[in-house]
């Protein structure tokens, strides 16, 4: 194998990976990357749209169930399972137009040029992701959905009054759970 097809097949995984860490092409740490940068496109604007004003809620079996408030001005709120803060930070849309290698027929693989837009976080340099094992204060990125509702919820507003608060309404359990469920736990939302 070629040195160029070994580096295709390595970003291939790195963006099939969907979560990125610091060393990401998508993280602002690795310049080499940012000549894919787009900056903003129609896609990644209707995405951005999609998140502002609004509270998500995923779930991933590694993190738990995880809350978060995305302000217009690319503030964010956390709301994390166990922890006794909601976690203020930053969130933005990015988007990259990269070579991506389609291997549907292995005997003729194919590359292709797409847009990646990822969805990237930061936040403080005293957090800690007990999921990746590191500290904040770096930009961490993972490929985004056009369609968010299909990781989890989606609600227009700050409905746990997330941006509001220093601690969460109640300790998050990491369990699967639903927007309706939290509502009747939470006494002043």
């Amino acid at each position: 194998m070629n040195w160029k097809a070994s580096t295709l097949i390595g970003l291939v995984a790195i963006v099939s990976a969907g979560c990125v860490s610091e060393s990401s092409p998508f993280s602002r740490a690795n310049p080499a990357f940012e000549k894919y940068y787009n900056g903003p496109t129609a896609k990644s604007k209707a995405l951005e749209k999609s998140f502002s004003g609004h509270t998500r809620m995923t779930y991933e079996p590694v993190h738990g169930t995880q809350v978060e408030y995305f302000l217009p001005d690319g503030r964010t709120y956390l709301w994390y399972p166990g922890n006794t803060v909601v976690l203020p930070g930053l969130w933005e849309v990015r988007s990259y137009t990269m070579p991506n290698l389609d291997l549907t027929n292995i005997n003729r693989p194919v590359v292709r040029v797409e847009e990646v837009i990822p969805l990237c976080f930061q936040y403080g340099k005293k957090t800690y992701n007990p999921a990746t094992r590191k500290h904040g204060d770096y930009w961490s990125c993972s490929i985004a959905s056009p369609r968010p509702i299909t990781r989890g919820e989606l609600r227009q507003g700050d409905i746990f009054r997330l941006s509001e608060r220093v601690k969460p309404p109640f300790i998050l359990p990491k369990d699967k759970t639903t927007f309706t469920a939290l509502l009747k736990q939470c006494g002043d939302c």
